[in-house]
C-alpha cells in the first residue's frame, strides 16, 4: 500500500476540508463527502491567494501545470528555441 499525501483544513463548527494527491491530481472533499478532482483553475486560486492548501502543495512539490504564467513562460521558451534553430 502506498502513502497518499493528505491535508485536512478545519473551520468553525466542526467543518473541515480534506485534500489529497491522487494520480498526479489534487482531490478535495468536505466533511467526509465524495472526493472530486480540483481543476487547474481551482488549484491556481489556492496559489494566487496563498492559502494553507497552496503551502501544503508546495511542500509536496506540486505546481500548477497550466497556470497563465506557466503557459506564457512555456510559449516564450518554445519561441526562443524555435528561433535559435532557424538561425
Amino acid at each position: 500500500m502506498s502513502y497518499l499525501p493528505t491535508f485536512r483544513l478545519f473551520f468553525a463548527k466542526g467543518v473541515y476540508n480534506d485534500y489529497r494527491l491522487w494520480n498526479g491530481r489534487v482531490e478535495f472533499c468536505q466533511n467526509g463527502g465524495e472526493w472530486r478532482t480540483l481543476d487547474d483553475s481551482d488549484v491556481e486560486l489556492h496559489f494566487r491567494f496563498k492559502t494553507p492548501v497552496s503551502k501544503w502543495l508546495r511542500d509536496h512539490s506540486i505546481t500548477v501545470k497550466h497556470s497563465r504564467a506557466n503557459r506564457t513562460k512555456q510559449k516564450t521558451n518554445v519561441s526562443e528555441r524555435a528561433s535559435s534553430f532557424s538561425k
